[in-house]
Parts: C-alpha cells; structure tokens; sequence
C-alpha cells in the first residue's frame, strides 16, 4: 500500500500530466512516465497501466464536448495501423538485444528531434495536402514505437501538426487516437491478467485530480497563439527525444 507521500507525488504528476494533456491532446503519458522513471514512486508497469486508464478519463472529458472537431478522415487512416503496429513492436522487442535496443532509441531519438524542429519551419498558412500514405504510415511508426518503447506519440502528433492547420482539430484527433489505443491496451492487458486490487484502489484516488485538472485545462487555458502552441508542442516532443537518447549515455535500471 502506498504511503501518503506517494499518493501525493502520483497526484501532482497527475495534475500536470492532464493539464498538459488537454492542452496539446498527447503529453500525459510522457509527463507522468517521465516522472514515474525518475522517482521511482511507483513499479514502471503499474505507472504504465494508471497512466492508461487515466487517459481514458481525460480523453473522455475532453472529447464529451470537442469530438466533433476530431479529423474523422486521419482518424481512420491512423486507428488501424497504429494498433496493428503496436502488437509488431511488442513482438520485434523480445528480439533485441539490450545494447542493439539502446542505440536503437538513441536513434529513435535523434530523429523525432530532428523531425520535430523541422515542423517550427512549415508556415500554417503554407499546409501541403497530405500525401496518401502520410497518416497510415504514421499510424504504423507509432504504433511500432509504442510496442518496443511505450512512446508512441511523435508520428502522429508530427503528422497532424504537418497537414492539419486548426490546433483544436489537432488535439482532438490526437486525444481521439489515443484513447482507442489505450483501449486497446487496457484489453490486452487484462487478458494477460487483470490489474491488483491495490492498482485500482491507486487509480480511483488519482481520477479526482484528472478531473480537475482537466477541467481547469478547458476552463482556463493558457494564453498561447498558434506559433507558441506550436512551440509547446515542439518543445515536448524534443523532451521525448531527449528520453528515448538517454539511455546510450546513462545506463537505467
């Protein structure tokens, strides 16, 4: 059972996590992972799943009032590759070797990084129509991203920030996709074994402060124009390059 201590730290990443997450419809799982990673508050897998089923309640506040901006279209093209290839990912990943997965993030890194800064150089006023390949194949790195590294986001988000111009449309979207995802994987996993008792009790402390957070996201927003959402956006996708690189240089346990 966890102490007071602890359920407090969960709670304040949390509260971070969901605010963020509602701002830019993708950061709670890299927030509240990161989090989880550095201050080992709580196992990595237990963290994984709570951060899933808190998704869920996220993405379910949001989309009750914005699911008509969702991108019906890349939401289609992207669903089906990006869960197909997060079953790919988890396959191929038991047949890395650990020193072959490291430098394989390393490179992984580099270029969501590289991609990343590539979108502060695409005027919104300047959108290409997508080629008809762009959001499936981004479906499938995503999803095979998430398989081996459980960080499945920079396709997607690149992809839609790349072709779709309206930022309430983009975050829908990306809110939209993964929730289905994180259905997904709540299923998976429950077939694999049901999450504890102490898991859930965990959960149902922590949805409060989703809620709130969330809430306060919707009601008070941040002030940003487009180019500082963008730069948010940008900003938090260099982070989960940064993550995914530094394992090549310091060993985690």
């Amino acid at each position: 059972m966890l102490n007071l201590t602890s359920v407090a730290a969960l709670a304040a990443f949390v509260c971070i996590s969901s605010y963020l997450q509602t701002v830019t419809g993708f950061a709670f799982a890299l927030i509240f992972m990161s989090a989880i990673a550095t201050t080992n508050v709580i196992g990595f897998e237990d963290g994984a799943m709570i951060a899933t089923l808190l998704m869920l309640v996220n993405a379910t506040m949001i989309l009750a009032s914005e699911r008509q901006f969702v991108a019906r279209r890349a939401f289609i093209q992207i669903v089906p590759l990006a869960l197909a290839g997060t079953v790919v990912g988890a396959f191929l990943l038991p047949g890395l070797l650990a020193s072959s997965a490291v430098w394989l993030k390393f490179a992984l890194g580099v270029a969501v990084i590289v991609s990343s800064l590539r979108l502060l150089r695409i005027p919104k006023d300047d959108l290409a129509p997508p080629q008809p390949f762009a959001f499936p194949l981004s479906g499938l790195a995503s999803g095979i991203m998430g398989g081996l590294f459980a960080v499945p986001g920079p396709p997607i988000v690149y992809a839609l920030q790349r072709y779709l111009a309206d930022q309430r449309e983009i975050r829908a979207t990306l809110v939209a996709i993964f929730a289905a995802i994180s259905v997904t994987r709540v299923i998976s996993s429950s077939i694999s074994g049901l999450p504890t008792a102490e898991l859930i009790h965990t959960t149902l402390i922590l949805v409060p402060a989703t809620i709130l957070s969330t809430e306060a996201a919707r009601r008070w927003p941040p002030p940003l124009s487009p180019y500082a959402a963008r730069m948010l956006t940008v900003s938090l996708l260099v982070l989960t390059g940064a993550v995914l690189m530094l394992p090549a240089f310091v060993p985690i346990k």
